[in-house]
């Protein structure tokens, strides 16, 4: 096998995490040649603020991120999955959680996964409040 491919017989099992079923809420992307953990975190911080943004109308900035573990390594054209769940509204902020997939087939094995937080803020970088879509009325953007 090259450094540059896998195999479903190459992945890990998932633990006991439920894999995900359907299209990636966080997008799909390849992992570039020579990526690492700091390419893997960007990627994660990147698709977290977009949807944080979205979810609190306006701008959100990040201000805390839970432990993040790698459960196993990333390689040059590797296939990765996105997915963010766990979504919780606070006065001011908007949590949730990203999850990434490796994908190699129809197979999926967890990479890692975190938490970000992030706080709507005003033109003038003021926190500012986020309410929570009430269920079936403008949560489809």
């Amino acid at each position: 096998m090259s450094p540059l491919t896998r195999s479903a017989a190459a992945i890990a099992e998932p633990a006991d995490d439920m894999t995900p079923a359907g299209e990636p809420s966080g997008g799909r992307f390849t992992v570039p040649r020579n990526a690492g953990t700091g390419w893997l975190r960007s990627m994660m911080q990147e698709a977290a603020a977009g949807v944080a943004a979205r979810l609190a109308h306006g701008p959100a900035q990040p201000v805390a991120i839970s432990k993040i573990e790698f459960l196993q390594d990333i390689v040059g054209g590797d296939m990765l999955r996105c997915d963010l769940e766990d979504v919780r509204y606070g006065a001011t902020s908007v949590t949730l959680t990203v999850v990434v997939w490796l994908e190699i087939g129809l197979e999926l094995s967890k990479v890692t996964a975190a938490t970000y937080t992030f706080i709507a803020v005003d033109g003038d970088g003021r926190p500012r409040p986020v309410h929570e879509p009430v269920s079936g009325v403008g949560s489809g953007d």
